[in-house]
């Protein structure tokens, strides 16, 4: 994975932990 795609990955799971209230662990397990 690329940095570009890693910093889009990056703001996609700060939008869903804020918009869900998902915890970085449970992401981490899915």
């Amino acid at each position: 994975m690329g940095e570009a795609e890693q910093h889009r990955f990056g703001d996609v799971i700060r939008e869903a932990r804020k918009k869900q209230g998902w915890s970085q662990g449970e992401l981490g397990e899915k």
